[in-house]
């Protein structure tokens, strides 16, 4: 995980030349490696890019813990089966100028989770690392259907929520 890969969501937008988040990205930059240089000047170059955004929903049903992270989620009639949403928040994205290290590590270990296949990376309004996994699932009284779903879903993403728990 030494570099950020280009085609990757996971940028920030830039400020202004003089800004103390300017300032910090020129810092990121110079204690880079070659590729991680690159990779930073193309995040600080491309003011389109952005954070990936992940929604959630507002209102859970169900609320449980797993590796002391508390999940959230959510389930709503749908056609012929049940739409369920699991989600947690992990924590904040630190600021760069708080703390770049971190961050760079986080906005890393962010950039390789957007291979996922179910798995969902990104931060809420507030700014939180949220882990999202939206799935159909046949019609089955709750919370049975949840089992086999959350499974998938915790194969799939519990490494990035462990190595992000230790960035944090």
């Amino acid at each position: 995980m030494s570099g950020m890969r280009t085609d990757s969501p996971f940028y920030l937008r830039r400020r202004e030349t003089g800004s103390a988040f300017a300032k910090s990205v020129e810092s990121l930059i110079a204690s880079g490696t070659g590729a991680q240089q690159q990779a930073l000047r193309l995040m600080a170059e491309n003011p389109d890019e952005f954070l990936r955004k992940v929604w959630v929903p507002q209102i859970s049903k169900l609320q449980f813990q797993i590796d002391n992270v508390p999940f959230q989620a959510r389930y709503e009639p749908e056609d012929d089966g049940i739409k369920l949403h699991i989600w947690a928040v992990l924590g904040y994205l630190p600021y760069s100028v708080e703390s770049h290290r971190r961050r760079r590590a986080l906005v890393s270990i962010l950039d390789w989770a957007f291979a996922l296949k179910n798995a969902k990376f990104g931060l809420n309004r507030e700014s939180q690392i949220v882990v999202s996994y939206t799935e159909k699932v046949p019609d089955i009284r709750p919370p049975a259907f949840i089992f086999v779903p959350l499974v998938r879903f915790l194969q799939e993403a519990r490494p990035f929520i462990k190595l992000i728990g230790e960035a944090i």
